[in-house]
Order: structure tokens, then C-alpha cells, then sequence
């Protein structure tokens, strides 16, 4: 039996590509969350659909919890639930997650696969390619936790992602491509019709992890949606702010998905982001143009992500706030 643990819309979707393709196995699915929505609901579902997959349990985390408070309101729960099952497999995609990494330790002998969570598998910044501080190893060992997310990247066997011929956590010839542009016909620019409709969409990114100050950045995409002629605005979940002017996107589908069901041939699409790695599934469709804005004011870590951004073909408008 396989275990399959998802934190997010975009990793239940992974999820469901991959038990698609594994259709002889069978798969319990593990949901860890810190907010639940529409999409975290429909993207469950989804993947409960398979015929080969079966609901393990659902498990609140918040994301202010200690360590201390972690051990008993998680491992308790789930560990005399896991120990009565064999998992051969198990398949995660946070490796740097502690919940994670502590209940595989509670699990006996398994081979480990990985999947995409996002452009955090590619920007080499991120916290997948970086190691615990000293207070999170010494924690993480009082609580007998066998992996570092280190180890985990050496574990894996096969990791699926969306990001073809690109560096990824483990070596190229363990990557396998997962597409997300599945329902949209392969076309070439000669059969695009001379489009008369044109859609300026701008997808939103959490604001904290762009600019130190959110009210900053607030006000920055709001001049971007201004300056750039903006008629759609994808929101990103977490957001508490609001944007006047601007029709709102409101889907229950994450944006691949949402993207996939709308697309026509007819319309010249324009997909502005600052570094989001969701338009990237459709960057070569000949009447698709994505944009990276790179702000003047953005941190100072994520500035090499726009360089990423570039080696995928995006253009990249660096932006004055001021």
C-alpha cells in the first residue's frame, strides 16, 4: 500500500496525476492543512474519485504551533492509525515540513517519492535547498525525528514535477514530467485565428513573501493593475485585501485548472505575475505572453527568482514603485 500526503490544492492535483498513473496501487490519502476552502475541498474530492485511492484522514495544523503542542496534537492522533497499516511507498512533497518529516519517522521501512510543491523546487533559494537552523535540529532530535529534509532528497527514487528539463531537489535522470496542460489541443501559431479579444490577467502572489512592507505591496499591484491595464485578477487564497476597478477571478479551481477550462484560440492571453511558477505549464502556446514584474522595492531574496523566470523564456519588466 502506498501513503500519499498533500498541504495544498496544487499537491492534491499532483496527487491525482499520479495515482492516474498507478492505477494497479493502492493509495491512502493524508491531508495536512493550516486553512481549508472551497479548493482545498474540491481538490480532495477530486482525488478521492480514484478508484484506487482511499481517504486516511484530514489533520488541522496551526501554523503558530510549537513543536511541543505539534507532538501532541499530530503524532498522537495518526500514529496508532498508521501503525495498524503497511505503507511500501510513501509519497510526499514538503520534505522540508516537520510535521512530515516526524511522522515518517514513526513509520517502519518504505521507499520515499516526491512531487513538485511549487517554484520552490526550482528557485535555488528556497527553504528546500537549506538546512535546519540549530534550534530546529536540537528540537527535532528531542522528538526522535530521523530524516533531515537532506536525507529525504537523497531517499527519493523518482520525483514527478511540472517543470520540464529544469534542476529540481534530486538528480535529472530521477525526474518524471507531469503535464498540466492536459485538455488543451496541441496547436501551433498558424492555426491561431486572428484574435479580436485580448485578456490582460494578472495572478496574485502572497504579498509578504514579495515585499517586507504589505501595504507596500498592496499599493504596488494596485498601480501594476492600472499601468499594465489589468481586466482580470487572479487572487491569491490567502489574501485579506480587496482591489477596486478590476473584475476578480473567483474559482474554485487553482489556476492551471482554471486556465485549462477557459483557454480559446480566439483570444491573445497576457498572464502578468512577479514570479509565480503557475503559468509557466503554458509558456510556449503561441497566443499566450506570460510577464514577470520585478518590482524596485521587492526583497532582496527573491531577486535571483526572477532570473529563473528569464531561463524559462519569461519576459521580465523590472518595475519602479515610486
Amino acid at each position: 500500500m502506498n501513503l500519499i500526503i498533500c498541504m495544498t490544492p496544487f499537491q492534491m492535483l499532483m496527487a491525482e496525476k499520479i495515482v492516474e498513473k498507478k492505477q494497479s496501487e493502492i493509495f491512502y490519502l493524508l491531508v495536512f492543512y493550516s486553512v481549508w476552502n472551497d479548493k482545498y475541498q474540491y481538490y480532495m474530492e477530486k482525488v478521492l474519485c480514484k478508484k484506487n485511492v482511499f481517504f486516511l484522514k484530514k489533520c488541522f495544523i496551526s501554523p503558530n504551533n510549537h513543536f511541543s503542542r505539534l507532538y501532541k496534537s499530530v503524532l498522537v492522533r495518526i500514529y496508532g492509525f498508521l501503525l495498524c497499516k503497511k505503507f511500501n511507498k510513501v509519497y510526499i512533497a514538503n520534505l522540508d515540513n516537520p510535521w512530515i518529516r516526524l511522522l515518517l519517522s514513526s513509520l517502519g521501512k518504505f521507499e520515499l517519492y516526491t512531487f513538485d510543491d511549487g517554484t520552490a523546487n526550482i528557485f535555488k533559494n528556497s527553504f528546500f535547498y537549506k538546512n535546519d537552523s540549530f534550534r530546529v535540529n536540537l528540537i527535532m532530535k528531542l522528538l526522535f525525528s530521523r530524516y533531515t529534509r537532506h536525507d529525504l532528497r537523497k531517499m527519493s527514487l523518482v520525483h514527478y514535477t511540472i517543470y520540464d528539463n529544469k534542476e529540481n531537489i534530486v538528480d535529472k535522470d530521477k525526474l518524471v514530467y507531469v503535464s498540466m496542460r492536459e485538455g488543451i489541443v496541441k496547436i501551433s501559431p498558424h492555426e491561431v485565428t486572428s484574435s479580436k479579444e485580448r485578456v490582460n490577467l494578472l495572478l496574485g502572489q502572497p504579498i509578504d513573501s514579495i515585499f517586507i512592507s504589505v501595504n507596500d505591496g498592496v499599493s504596488v499591484v494596485k498601480k501594476i493593475i492600472e499601468v499594465f491595464n489589468i481586466n482580470y485578477y487572479y487572487p491569491h487564497p490567502r489574501e485579506r485585501f480587496i482591489i477596486d476597478g478590476v473584475n476578480y477571478i473567483k474559482s474554485k479551481l487553482i489556476f492551471e485548472d482554471y486556465f485549462v477550462s477557459q483557454f480559446r484560440l480566439n483570444v491573445e492571453y497576457t498572464i502578468y505575475t512577479f514570479y509565480s511558477g503557475a503559468p509557466l505549464s503554458f509558456i510556449n502556446l503561441p497566443n499566450v505572453k506570460i510577464i514577470s514584474i520585478k518590482p524596485d522595492i521587492c526583497r532582496n531574496e527573491i531577486v535571483q527568482d526572477f532570473e529563473i523566470m528569464k531561463s524559462f523564456g519569461v519576459e521580465v519588466i523590472d518595475y519602479t514603485c515610486q
